[in-house]
């Protein structure tokens, strides 16, 4: 058996993605740059999602945001709602739309991330009592927007190396 399967390849970079979620900002700057931090585990999970024919499902979202949770310190539940509803999107909506292939996942993805973001923010809100941080709802998107196109680049070379059987 190759470890170069399409399984094996969605594995190491979901693990890769919540590793990236627990890099702190440098040191060196200004505390609101952390408000831009993209939501890593959501561009992976959406990326194979959309371009991995049904390799993550709902189990493999709800699992991975579990994991998510427990590494972060979050209200466990809350990683894994927002990924399973990535995955749930991405599945209802794929080929129903006539916007141009790219505008449509850049339009799809800045909504999911908004509503993850949202999501996030009135749970944090609500449950620890945590002031609600505006530019947070604001930066993450942008931030995970900015990363998308190398990101989707990236694994797209990747899922073309690991089905040529390289």
């Amino acid at each position: 058996m190759s470890l170069a399967t399409p399984r094996v390849a969605v594995f190491v970079t979901c693990g890769l993605s919540v590793l990236l979620v627990l890099l702190p900002a440098p040191g060196a700057l200004p505390s609101w740059v952390g408000s831009f931090g993209p939501e890593w585990v959501l561009l992976f999970v959406f990326f194979w999602a959309k371009y991995a024919d049904g390799r993550v499902g709902l189990i493999g979202a709800w699992v991975l945001g579990l994991v998510t949770d427990v590494v972060t310190y979050s209200p466990l539940g809350l990683h894994a709602l927002c990924l399973c509803g990535v995955v749930l999107v991405v599945s209802r909506t794929e080929g129903r739309s006539r916007l141009p292939e790219d505008g449509k996942e850049f339009l799809l993805l800045a909504i999911l991330v908004v509503c993850a973001t949202i999501i996030k923010t009135a749970a944090y809100a609500i449950i620890q009592q945590a002031p609600v941080d505006f530019l947070g709802i604001l930066g993450t998107p942008v931030g995970s927007l900015v990363v998308w196109l190398p990101i989707r680049d990236t694994l797209k070379a990747v899922l073309r190396r690991v089905e040529s059987g390289l």
